[in-house]
């Protein structure tokens, strides 16, 4: 139990100082390497408004 907790308050710490704030109207453009180019591949991005 106590690996899952440690696990878990890590993976939110990471995301946490990962986080960026954006202001509305704000464009983003995702410019994916050779690595993310291959057949199938698939993109995704998730916003969270407080």
């Amino acid at each position: 139990m106590k690996k899952i907790t440690l696990l878990l308050v890590s993976l939110m710490a990471t995301m946490c100082m990962m986080a960026a704030d954006i202001t509305g109207g704000t464009k983003l453009y995702l410019k994916p390497n050779a690595n993310w180019q291959a057949v199938g591949a698939r993109f995704a991005a998730y916003f969270f408004w407080r």
